[in-house]
């Protein structure tokens, strides 16, 4: 029999076996349903996994030889974010309902919140948006009886004060979509998914555009986007996801221009960088150092350096005004939640004491490494009460592992490009890994230190609040920094932009299909 269809459906086999008793376990586990009965479920879940994994293995195997990698991955991000769309409920992912205030409250020009009397942000609203979630309890059916609830003519100020701390071009699609919403209807739970809508074609637009530019690690591009973590984050009204792909883009964009790009940039290719500046600058202020990358553009592509010198002047200046600028409008939503948060005098301990705050740093690691990990490749979804199984944990990090380990660093060259004839020196790299290190650690001290400020009680030996989504945008900068080999130059040949790893798409694509059927599990 031909090697070429025996191998891959003997593993596509023993996926659906290992498919159905994962399926049977998770049933097992909720034997409560708000709307269809166990039979209902256990059949649906049942078809729709195996049938799922079928199609799309067998897509996968089809499309592998014939498909650049960039386009292979924006069928499956959009066949399965479609999935985490339909189970997953409005208000289902930390934070959503204060995510989606926020957004109506930018698509209404509340671009800086209102504050009430005890200095909460906040926007006017309908006041029937108050009764559309039940952190406790959405369920599917709550959103298929609600869908068409007409937004009210009362309106009331409802308060966001976490949401509001965030730079409005957080939400630039998620607002977009609730423009959008409000123009063609008056239904909130419409302008939410209209805004949820938003946020995967932006995410995967970007993602999509990081894997082909990227002159390097497109398949760890691809398996870190495809986490059930991302794709979960993608499809609610959160900017966590959005924050993942301009700063995965904005490397890939800037490796591009470095060893990709030929001549002076055009002005499109100019606005790009800026652009990617801004929403770096913006989109969450612990991902900041990564505008670092801009350093790596070399000097040629602006022209000479009168122009590269103005060029990082007005980028220092727009990045300045985004990030530093609103940190000062929004210090004023800063608000302590939590008993014994004294956030002022947690940032002069960690100021006065570095020491001892280090110290702090280890003890979380060593206490809460783990729940890191786990919740990394989503143990843990929900407001923390869906589990996920050990398999899909183990699986993702097998898979994540492979990929990282055989996707080589390969550039390749252009012939038609003078100034790319490029060393295989080491040195000629340390710029770039200088660059990365720096970056990656500072955005990873900077994420440690804002939980342990806003969070943690004054002094506390560990850091409170973290979870693995947070790292997320750290991890192909840091991944690019640890593989052994420095990049490589060579030759472009035909595949090598095709899916070299169709095995692990395939169990990329198992994992979030499990992770699909526990949320629909949940939440039906």
């Amino acid at each position: 029999m031909d090697n070429r269809f025996f191998r891959p459906g003997i593993i596509l086999a023993l996926s659906c076996i290992l498919m159905y008793t994962s399926v049977r376990w998770i049933l097992m586990q909720d034997g409560e349903y708000y709307w269809l009965s166990g039979k209902e479920v256990s059949r649906i879940t049942y078809i729709i996994s195996c049938l799922g994994l079928i199609f799309m293995t067998s897509l996968v195997f089809w499309l592998k030889d014939r498909i650049r990698l960039e386009n292979l991955f924006i069928i499956l991000y959009l066949a399965l974010e479609i999935m985490y769309l339909l189970v997953v409920p409005l208000s289902s992912t930390p934070d959503e309902t204060e995510h989606m205030l926020r957004s109506y409250g930018i698509s209404q020009g509340d671009f800086v919140p209102e504050t009430n009397e005890a200095s909460e942000g906040g926007s006017y609203v309908p006041d029937n948006i108050n009764y559309m979630w039940n952190r406790s309890g959405s369920t599917i059916k709550d959103m298929r009886d609600n869908l068409m609830m007409e937004a009210s003519g009362t309106r009331v100020f409802l308060t966001y004060s976490n949401t509001a701390l965030y730079s409005p071009i957080t939400y630039t699609p998620q607002t977009v979509g609730m423009f959008i919403g409000r123009l063609i209807c008056h239904k909130p739970y419409v302008w939410a998914y209209i805004g949820r809508i938003f946020n995967i074609l932006t995410v995967g637009f970007l993602i999509f555009t990081a894997i082909r530019i990227s002159p390097v690690g497109k398949h760890i591009i691809f398996a870190l986007s495809m986490l059930p973590i991302n794709m979960y984050e993608s499809a609610s009204l959160s900017g966590g996801a959005l924050a993942y792909a301009v700063t995965v883009l904005i490397i890939s964009y800037t490796l591009w221009l470095r060893y990709v790009k030929s001549g002076t940039m055009n002005k499109r290719e100019k606005l790009w960088l800026y652009l990617l500046l801004l929403f770096s600058a913006s989109c969450k202020i612990v991902y900041v150092p990564f505008v670092l990358m801009a350093f790596i553009v070399p000097i040629e592509r602006f022209g000479d350096k009168k122009r590269y010198f103005f060029h990082i002047a007005c980028a220092t200046v727009m990045i300045l005004l985004a990030s530093v600028g609103w940190v000062s409008i929004s210090s004023r939503y800063l608000i302590e939640y939590t008993t014994g948060v004294d956030s002022a005098a947690q940032a002069r301990f960690v100021l006065m004491h570095p020491f001892n705050y280090l110290q702090t740093i280890v003890n979380t690691f060593m206490q809460v490494g783990e729940w890191i990990i786990k919740t990394f490749f989503a143990a843990s979804l929900g407001y923390f009460n869906v589990d996920g199984s050990m398999v899909m944990i183990i699986i993702s990090m097998l898979t994540l592992a492979y990929v990282s380990t055989n996707d080589r660093l390969v550039i390749h060259r252009i012939a038609s490009g003078p100034d790319n004839s490029g060393s295989n020196d080491m040195q000629s790299f340390m710029k770039e890994k200088i660059l990365l290190i720096s970056a990656v650690m500072i955005s990873c001290l900077l994420v440690l230190t804002s939980e342990y400020v806003q969070w943690t009680a004054y002094k506390n030996p560990s850091i409170d609040g973290l979870q693995g989504r947070y790292f997320l945008p750290l991890v192909f900068p840091f991944l690019l920094i640890i593989k052994r080999k420095v990049f490589v130059f060579e030759p472009e040949t035909e595949n090598d932009c095709m899916c070299r790893m169709p095995y692990c798409i395939m169990f990329i694509c198992f994992v979030n299909l499990m992770t699909v059927v526990t949320l629909f599990i949940h939440y039906v």
